[in-house]
Formats: C-alpha cells, sequence, structure tokens
C-alpha cells in the first residue's frame, strides 16, 4: 500500500470537517462577542476596562501559546482525548466563572481555564483535518475555519439575550454546557492510521511525510529563518498585526453603546454583522489569492505570490485606516457599514496568512515558520487589548483604542511595503 493512499480524502472525514467546524462555533462564539458580556462584568464588580480586557488578552494568548502542549498531547494520546480533556477543563471555567465573587477571580477561570481548555480543542481540531485530507486539504480547511465566522455571527444576539434577560452568570451556565457538548463532537474524531496505516511500512511513510522532521532539522530550521531579514520583516509585520487584530471587535459595543448611545442589542447586531462579513472575506480573499490578476500587465499580474502579498498588505493597511477614523462613524448604520468593511478585509490576516509564509520560506520550512509565527501570534494577542484598554481607562474614550490598533494595524502593512515594493518577496523560490 502506498502512504499517501492511506488518507482517506472524505468519508467519515466530511464527519470530521462538521465536527472541527461545531468547535470553532463554539470556542469563537464565546471569544469574540466577550465584548458584549464585558461592560455587564464591569458595571457588576466596579471593575476597569484594562482588566476586563486583560482577560480577553490572557483567554486568546494562552490559547494560542499553550499550542506546544497541546500537539505533544495530541501526538501522546491522539486527538479525540485531547479534545475531550480541553472541552471539559473549559467547561470547568465557565461553570466556576457563574460563582465568581470577583472580576478578578472572572479573569483566572476565563482566562487561564478556559484559555488552556480551548488551546486543547484547536490544535487536534485543525490537525486531524489535515491528518483526514490531502488533494481536498484547502476546501477542508477553509470549511473548518468558516465556524469562528458563524459563531461570532450566532452568539452576538444570543449573548446580549442572555445577559439582558437573565444576567452574565447565566451566560457562563450556558458555555459550560455548550464546552461540555464539545467533548461529545470530540468523540467523533476517531484515528484512522493504526487501522488503516498497518500495512504500511512505517519507515517508508516517516521518510516521505512533510509534516514528519526530526528534532535537529526543527532546531536548524529555527536558527535559518531567524537569520533571515525576510523573515524577521515579516514577524514583526505579524506581530503588531497581531496587537491590533482582537482590540477593535472587542471594544466595538463599548463604542457604539458608550460613544453613540446604541443599545446592548444594537451593540450585538453590530458584531454579528462583522461576524458575517469576516466569513464571507475569509472565502473571498483566499478565493482571489490563487488567481492571477489579468487587468495588470502579464509580467505582474501572473506573479501570484507577489500580487497576494500586496492583497493581504492593501486589506492591512485599509484596515488600519478604519480604525484611526473610526470617529466618522457616528451612527448604526454607519458602525455597521464600518463593522462589515473592517470584517471582510481583516480576514486576509487569516487566510492569505499560511499561504503567503509558504511563498516567503518555501514548503521545507513552512512547520518551523508556522510554529515561530505562533509565538508572535500569542505574544501580539497578550500585549494588545490590555494596552487598548488601558487607554480607554486613561483618555475616558474608546476612540484611541480603535486609534491605536489602527496604527499597528496600518504599519503592519506599510513596512511590508516598503520593503517588498522593488524586490522578489520570497526566501527561496
Amino acid at each position: 500500500m502506498k502512504a499517501q493512499n492511506a488518507v482517506p480524502d472524505g468519508g467519515w472525514g466530511w464527519v470530521i470537517v462538521f465536527g472541527s467546524f461545531l468547535l470553532h462555533v463554539a470556542m469563537d462564539g464565546f471569544v469574540y462577542p466577550l465584548g458584549v458580556v464585558s461592560e455587564a462584568l464591569v458595571t457588576e464588580f466596579a471593575s476597569t476596562t484594562t482588566i476586563s480586557a486583560l482577560m480577553l488578552a490572557l483567554l486568546t494568548g494562552i490559547t494560542l501559546g499553550v499550542g506546544p502542549l497541546a500537539s505533544a498531547l495530541t501526538t501522546r494520546f491522539g486527538c479525540r482525548l485531547t479534545v475531550i480533556s480541553g472541552a471539559f477543563l473549559a467547561a470547568l471555567g465557565s461553570f466556576l466563572s457563574a460563582f465568581a465573587s470577583s472580576m478578578w477571580m472572572i479573569t483566572f477561570f476565563v482566562g487561564v481555564l478556559i484559555g488552556v481548555g480551548c488551546g486543547l480543542i484547536y490544535c487536534p481540531a485543525v490537525l486531524i483535518v489535515t491528518i483526514y485530507f490531502e488533494k481536498k486539504r484547502s476546501l477542508a480547511t477553509g470549511m473548518m475555519a468558516c465556524g469562528a465566522g458563524v459563531g461570532t455571527i450566532l452568539f452576538g444576539p444570543i449573548d446580549d439575550f442572555v445577559v439582558r434577560t437573565y444576567g452574565w452568570r447565566c451566560f457562563f451556565f450556558m458555555f459550560s454546557i455548550l464546552f461540555i457538548a464539545c467533548s461529545l463532537v470530540g468523540v467523533t474524531f476517531r484515528s484512522f492510521e493504526k487501522k488503516q496505516l498497518k500495512d504500511v511500512e512505517s519507515d517508508e511513510f516517516l521518510r516521505e511525510s512533510p509534516e514528519v522532521k526530526s528534532i535537529e532539522e526543527s532546531q536548524q530550521n529555527n536558527k535559518d529563518l531567524l537569520k533571515s531579514s525576510t523573515f524577521l520583516l515579516y514577524l514583526i509585520s505579524f506581530l503588531m498585526t497581531c496587537i491590533g487584530y482582537n482590540s477593535p471587535i472587542y471594544f466595538l459595543p463599548k463604542r457604539a453603546q458608550e460613544a453613540l448611545g446604541l443599545t446592548s442589542s444594537d451593540a450585538a447586531w453590530i458584531v454579528s454583522i462583522y461576524g458575517m462579513s469576516n466569513t464571507i472575506g475569509r472565502f473571498v480573499l483566499g478565493w482571489i489569492g490563487d488567481k492571477e490578476f489579468t487587468f495588470l500587465p502579464s509580467d505582474i499580474g501572473k506573479d501570484k505570490p507577489r500580487n497576494r502579498l500586496f492583497l493581504y498588505i492593501s486589506c492591512l493597511t485599509l484596515c488600519g485606516f478604519l480604525c484611526i477614523g473610526v470617529g466618522f462613524f457616528q451612527s448604526f448604520f454607519t458602525l455597521c457599514i464600518f463593522a462589515g468593511i473592517f470584517g471582510f478585509l481583516l480576514a486576509a490576516a487569516v487566510s492569505l496568512v499560511s499561504v503567503i509564509l509558504v511563498d516567503l520560506v518555501g514548503i521545507e520550512k513552512i512547520g518551523s515558520a508556522f510554529g515561530i509565527v505562533l509565538v508572535a501570534q500569542a505574544i501580539g494577542t497578550l500585549i494588545g487589548p490590555p494596552i487598548a484598554g488601558w487607554l480607554s481607562d486613561l483618555s475616558g474614550d474608546s476612540l484611541w483604542s480603535f486609534v491605536f490598533s489602527g496604527l499597528n494595524l496600518t504599519f503592519s502593512g506599510v513596512i511590508l511595503l516598503l520593503r517588498f515594493a522593488k524586490s522578489k518577496p520570497f526566501i527561496y523560490k
């Protein structure tokens, strides 16, 4: 049996894709509309925006930061047990949050317990889709990733209704049940390796598999990448992107209610519009990134790597300008326009990143490069929201949180533009 023929590329794999999609719905349905709930928490405990932003930063940063641990557990115990363990830990964190008596307790339960739990869910949920698919891997992962947008769309209004009608404690009870349901999804993540690869000579399979690398090779790849000025510049740019990525959507409800006098329901619908446009953007921008730009001269238009890099740069820069100019959006209708355009363009930071990394470093080093990028993503999501929250508290206006995020997004695009405007955007051909 050939090793490459052992990959199902369908069958039960589509059940896996749907299950991973549902996990993304639950996780991102908790994370991105969290700003809808944070105002109630700040009021309840007479807390500050800085502390509530720290809660988001810990949640997103730890979710990403436990990636190496989640990967090791997945390798040792399999995707099914890792997801189930993460789901129970996240459910415990949400359940304990419902009984919290201070903002610091909620920050710990949400940021640390739910953060680690979601991290243990996220890694195997992505990994198992790549294991079950080869020829249709891009399609499968794209379908899975749309769960994030669906979760934001769906849970924005639901979270607002639950908090307004039953209180924030009921919100945490609701998600403790949903996280338990995630463990049931994890049960479907059965492994096929032992059953279907038993006739494959393991040494041959390991040699042929691009995912399997020695520790020495990974370490050498890391050294080579960190010596490359091109990769380091991209890494700095991506770090700035992550610093500015989460804060705008987190502070959007606060902006809508405090600056414009809108209701919490209005704010929740604005968040849902962001989620809807972000989901569409992931499909559309990913599709455009694989196309030739026929409206340009042939020597430029057929250069797909350069085209998608400039598409990525353009989207980030425009996102930055939108955030800096958020003060011009002064009504429910215009803020919906802001959320729609911003969500669509910001999708480039998800749909194009891994493809551009391959263009920049080559397929041989993509595993090492992606690991380093995840560290930068964790750092950016940890420090961005607290700084944005501190600026909001200091000035008494959430406008400066958006300006801070916008400057980071703008410069993340500009520094890449200055570097690659005239030179080939590759480390390796």
